[in-house]
């Protein structure tokens, strides 16, 4: 896709817009275990232990990973772990 296509707004290859409103970065949309501990201070142990817990745990190919999204809304609200069944 050319600039100017881009510039107006058009979606890309992979049905994303690009344009205004619709920042390109490159944060990932889903962290692994480590990559989620590192980025809230906890140890990789107590992400496994509360896996079923966290936000956005989703199983992919046999491993976990958490969407970044609902696990950044659950900090704002001051409750990162959902409830236990």
């Amino acid at each position: 896709m050319n600039r100017a296509a881009r510039r107006r707004g058009q979606r890309g290859r992979l049905g994303l817009r690009y344009g205004r409103g619709y920042p390109m970065n490159n944060e990932p949309e889903f962290l692994d275990t480590a990559q989620l501990a590192r980025w809230l201070g906890r140890s990789v142990k107590f992400i496994h232990k509360h896996r079923r817990r966290m936000p956005g745990a989703v199983k992919q190919g046999g491993r976990w990973a958490y969407r970044k999204c609902e696990v950044e809304k659950r900090m704002l609200t001051g409750q990162l772990l959902l409830p236990a069944k």
